[in-house]
């Protein structure tokens, strides 16, 4: 056990992996998952939040929710990751050879005891619900990103009230959502707002309680309040409503390279093609489009720039999605 400090809040709290359980009739089991980067603990406090008050009040659910801390490792340095992004290892190949690997690096060991540890408590499970929860090191409005193709998760999104992002799976190798969506669950990465402000923990717990009533888990009537709560707090952020967005191009970072957007950018803003955004080795960097820009890159570590997007009607029309090609400054 160690902690993890929300100075914002003047908060601390301790955390082992399993963060909380709370067990109710037969029904579905609801994974959360907070920390899988260790600088994006809002998660986690929102994920404590949620235990407190189903176990202060009773509230009656079906199934079983589990809170399960990611980077604990890099959770206890309050760095992104340790020795690699974990959130890019989470492939059945990677997976399968740690078993018999002679040594694993920081986060192997962390992607073994996460798998293991959900492979366990799936044993049983019927019907298996997650939300990964994330943040962004630019400002923020929340959203939900969706891997393509995965029409039960895009079912158990339909009715939030929150933009929607499909297909970052597309050049994003190796995430947690993509591989627990393959084995068969429903669920989805949640981008809650930037990494230190409050009010992205407050936007992680909203669509924990909502997602919670449309698995089935709980009923609205059970928590009325804190389920009108959570959809004004969402709401909130979709002044233009909600919206599906498609992922077509990224900035990829290369090796070596002195990569610096222009400050003041957040996610999902409106930007013109040959706008301003960034600089290469010092050389300007144009938009390639009019689209939105996504997670502009406010932080050290990482090695897309920022990703573009596209308003779309729904997940369904890019069942067959085009190519994306990463996009390099002319």
């Amino acid at each position: 056990m160690f902690q993890i400090r929300n100075k914002h809040l003047n908060l601390t709290v301790n955390i082992d992996r399993i963060i909380g359980r709370y067990e109710g009739n037969t029904g579905p089991l609801f994974l959360i998952f907070g920390g899988i980067h260790g600088n994006e603990a809002s998660g986690i406090f929102a994920i404590q939040r949620i235990f407190n008050k189903l176990q202060e009040s009773h509230v009656p659910i079906n199934g079983k929710i589990i809170g399960i801390a990611g980077n604990l490792c890099a959770l206890a340095k309050n760095a992104r990751y340790c020795d690699e992004n974990l959130n890019r290892a989470f492939l059945e190949e990677k997976i399968s050879k740690l078993a018999t690997a002679s040594s694993l690096n920081a986060e192997e060991c962390e992607l073994q005891a996460i798998t293991q540890q959900v492979r366990q408590l799936a044993a049983d499970a019927r019907e298996v619900f997650f939300i990964d929860c994330h943040s962004t090191s630019a400002g923020s409005e929340p959203f939900v990103s969706l891997n393509t193709g995965y029409t039960g998760s895009y079912d158990f999104v339909e009715g939030l009230p929150i933009n929607t992002i499909v297909g970052l799976e597309r050049v994003l190798e190796g995430c947690l959502s993509e591989y627990y969506n393959q084995q068969g669950y429903c669920g989805f990465t949640f981008e809650g707002g930037q990494h230190e402000a409050i009010a992205t923990i407050d936007n992680h717990e909203a669509i924990i309680w909502l997602s919670l009533v449309k698995a089935g888990v709980l009923t609205t009537e059970d928590a009325a309040g804190e389920i009108a709560r959570a959809r004004q707090t969402l709401a909130a952020n979709i002044a233009e409503g909600h919206t599906y967005f498609n992922m077509i191009t990224s900035y990829i970072i290369s090796e070596g390279e002195r990569f610096e957007m222009v400050p003041g950018f957040i996610n999902l803003q409106k930007v013109a093609k040959d706008q301003l955004l960034a600089y290469s080795n010092g050389s300007p960097i144009y938009a390639p489009y009019d689209g939105r820009i996504l997670m502009p890159l406010y932080q050290k570590q990482g090695k897309h720039g920022y990703f573009f997007v596209e308003e779309i009607s729904h997940p369904q029309s890019i069942r067959m999605a085009p190519a994306i090609h990463a996009y390099k400054p002319r």
